[in-house]
């Protein structure tokens, strides 16, 4: 019989016995992950929002390939002492994209330079691994989070976002780090659901061409339309909308 083990380090210290509960959240940007643990309200606890934290799961089937991964790589943001329980909350480098609001405008500047100075002022480790194309104009005007403007880039060039379990920011056309960590079902899933739904996302439309290159003052006058006026009208499943960035139709693709 397969027994999962959890193995916590918060601070200096190991918690694996003493874990009554835990909840582990990995999602793509701009989602957050999450980490939760319950402990005994009775277990010595001597750290404080702002501890590292590190959580392992060993599947109990090192004999079959598995073994133990690092899964959660962040640090304490939550201490909530109950009657009944010690309730731990951890976020890794997500929350601090997401609490920075960056404002500035860059010119001729790589989609992947932009990103990686994102992560180095929130002081988050990121691998862009991408071909980048090089944005016209780019504006960060304070209203979204870093995290968000992260997502919204890689939209732009196919990608997406999100952190592996040491704490690493990947940007990859897969969408995060292409390691692989194998869960099964009724081990460390005990719930599955697949669903589909009508949801219709927003379609770009390129329409068209800067008249110069990116070092030109014309670079972005629309000068040709590609589809010669057989764009779908604007209605509900067919809307257009300005997305600046992007300076050719090469950068859609």
């Amino acid at each position: 019989m397969l027994v999962p083990v959890a193995a916590l380090t918060i601070g200096e210290r190991l918690y694996n016995e003493q874990i009554v509960a835990l909840r582990l959240r990995r999602t793509r940007a701009p989602g957050l992950d999450r980490l939760e643990v319950a402990l005994p309200a009775a277990t010595r606890f001597e750290a404080s929002p702002g501890d590292p934290c590190a959580l392992v799961l060993d599947g109990g089937d090192a004999a079959g390939g598995g073994g133990e991964a690092e899964v959660f790589t962040g640090q304490v943001t939550r201490v909530a002492r109950r009657g009944d329980a010690l309730q731990i909350t951890a976020h890794n480098g997500g929350l601090a994209l997401a609490r920075y609001r960056p404002v500035g405008a860059f010119e001729q500047i790589g989609l992947d330079e932009v990103i990686e100075g994102f992560c180095r002022d929130a002081g988050v480790d990121v691998s862009v691994d991408i071909e980048a194309p090089v944005l016209a104009l780019f504006a960060a005007d304070g209203h979204g989070t870093a995290m968000q403007e992260i997502a919204r880039l890689a939209g732009l060039a196919g990608a997406g976002a999100s952190f592996d379990g040491a704490g690493r920011l990947h940007v990859t056309e897969s969408g995060g780090p292409d390691d692989e960590l194998a869960l099964r079902y009724g081990r460390e899933l005990l719930h599955i659901e697949i669903s589909e739904g009508l949801q219709p996302g927003d379609a770009v439309t390129m329409v068209g061409e800067g008249a110069g290159d990116p070092q030109s003052p014309e670079a972005r006058w629309l000068t040709t339309d590609f589809l010669a006026g057989a764009a779908s009208a604007p209605g509900v499943d067919a809307r257009r909308r300005r997305v600046p960035e992007l300076r050719d139709s090469g950068d859609t693709e």
